[in-house]
């Protein structure tokens, strides 16, 4: 039961909340009080991705929305939002260019100049009060990052973002470097600040939490008052289903051979939506058809069939002797085994605030029941990707890599995912030729994988570039040889 004593800072009840149209919570509920802390748990990091989003202003919420105990309507409340809540990510997000006092300062005056010793004053002034012992003459990148977790936190305050979010903090500071944190975190809670957690639970950051909320498969499912907070209960719980999903080994080396399990085969037949008309081919496991597409309608017309924008009107798609249901969505389709890979997928594809790591493991966590929270699996997904990539820091922002450490970054995680089939978007038009030859060496590793992979393509010269039947279709339909060579070269091309 509320304590009704309690001063509600930021509410939503049974909401609906859509990041990029697609909606992530339904019945959502969640209260923040002011002058707490609350701990939250996501079971994939699309949940904890979205809930950032959230904070930042970036969603679109439908249901009852309220700051301050003042309800407001869809659509007025962004600038709330980012007046309101300072998000803390892993990085810690401070500006090496500028010193520790115009970090803390620079946006907490709203007057277009400020002369450099106001802000040294203030700094000084944040740190006697604070009892915190700094060298503000240190250059940003010189500081600890436990220095570096205490500027950002007197950023915060300095700017009154009553609602302060740290998420993922234990990946960037360890227990000991996040004590003295804590100790500024539990002066600043009597001056009206609120503190939110977004980590997993087997960090020790949940031991200062006074609840502990639990957001899985797409809601908010629990609340717990942390003294009551049984961890070993909760994470049988969050483990529920477990046996159904991947194997804690299944990252090791025989991953690659072992094919058993997947999907056999495709089969379109005489499919056809508002888009294509009467397309007819079959597919078995881990074979590769390169379509030729010569116009966006073709392409346009697979892409709605995958991501359900485009009913099937006669004809049926089946995989595996399973009918492809109209699917919601792209992320509905995967559930079915079906991926659609876009064109350049390190740009489209990549969440670039988003850790490298994070990114690679997306697909696994609506597998995985918990993921996010056993360590043992991103060990193995952490030295998958040293492996395979030759990356030091898994952990580092996605944004941080070059295209082509993207771009194989994004057919790793299809790898790991092992689709049934998959679709891929025009995969030769980049120009870059070590992008292409890296496109082209993890087609080969997911064929090998088993995946069935169907390549739309745009350009006739790009058809010899890696081995597998061949089709042609036009206007939504399949065509022939002759009738391609017509499109590309007129009726003189015959003979």
């Amino acid at each position: 039961e509320v304590d009704i004593m309690k001063h509600e800072r930021f509410a939503l009840e049974h909401a609906s909340v859509y990041l990029e149209d697609q909606r992530v919570f339904s019945e959502f509920n969640l209260h923040i009080y002011q002058q707490s802390i609350l701990g939250i748990i996501c079971d994939s990091v699309t949940e904890e991705h979205a809930l950032l989003e959230l904070f930042r202003g970036n969603c679109r919420v439908e249901g009852k929305l309220r700051f301050d105990r003042k309800t407001f309507r869809r659509g007025s409340s962004s600038p709330l939002f980012q007046d309101c809540f300072f998000i803390i990510g892993s990085g810690l997000n401070l500006i090496s260019s500028l010193s520790i006092s115009e970090n803390i300062c620079i946006f907490a005056d709203k007057r277009s100049f400020v002369y450099s010793s106001d802000y040294r004053a203030r700094t000084e002034e944040y740190l006697k009060k604070f009892e915190i012992t700094l060298d503000i003459d240190k250059p940003v990148n010189d500081l600890e990052r436990r220095e570096q977790l205490l500027v950002v936190l007197l950023k915060a305050y300095a700017e009154n973002r009553k609602i302060i979010v740290l998420s993922g903090v234990s990946e960037s500071v360890t227990e000991s470097e996040y004590a003295p944190a804590e100790q500024l975190i539990r002066k600043m809670i009597p001056l009206g600040f609120t503190f939110v957690i977004i980590d997993s639970i087997d960090t020790n950051i949940f031991n200062s939490a006074d609840e502990v909320m639990v957001i899985r498969g797409g809601t908010s499912v629990a609340c717990f008052e942390s003294e009551f907070f049984n961890r070993q209960s909760f994470y049988n719980y969050m483990l529920q289903g477990r046996n159904e999903s991947v194997s804690e080994d299944s990252f090791s080396e025989p991953f690659f051979e072992d094919t058993e399990d997947l999907a056999s085969y495709a089969v379109f037949s005489r499919v056809t939506t508002p888009l294509l008309d009467k397309v007819t081919f079959s597919l078995g496991k881990g074979e590769i058809l390169k379509i030729l597409c010569l116009d966006k309608q073709t392409t346009d017309g697979f892409r709605g069939l995958v991501n359900g924008k485009d009913k099937i009107i006669s004809g049926s798609f089946e995989i595996g002797g399973a009918n492809f249901r109209r699917p919601g969505g792209f992320d509905a389709a995967m559930e079915q085994g079906v991926f659609w890979c876009p064109e350049s997928p390190y740009e489209q594809a990549v969440i670039g605030s988003m850790s490298l790591r994070d990114n690679i493991m997306l697909p696994l966590s609506e597998k995985v029941r918990a993921l996010w929270m056993k360590h043992g699996y991103t060990r193995n997904i952490d030295q998958f990707i040293v492996k395979n990539l030759g990356i030091d820091f898994p952990g580092k922002r996605a944004s941080s890599f070059s295209p082509e450490v993207l771009q194989r970054a994004v057919y790793l995680r299809l790898l790991i995912s092992a689709p049934k089939v998959l679709f891929i978007e025009k995969p030769f038009t980049e120009t870059d030729i070590r992008i292409r030859e890296t496109t082209l060496e993890m087609i080969r590793l997911l064929e090998r994988r088993g995946v069935t992979i169907i390549l739309l393509i745009s350009s006739p010269s790009t058809l010899t570039l890696i081995d597998g039947d061949e089709l042609y279709a036009k206007n939504g339909r399949i065509i022939s040889e002759e009738e391609m060579y017509r499109s590309f070269y007129g009726e003189q091309a015959d003979g």
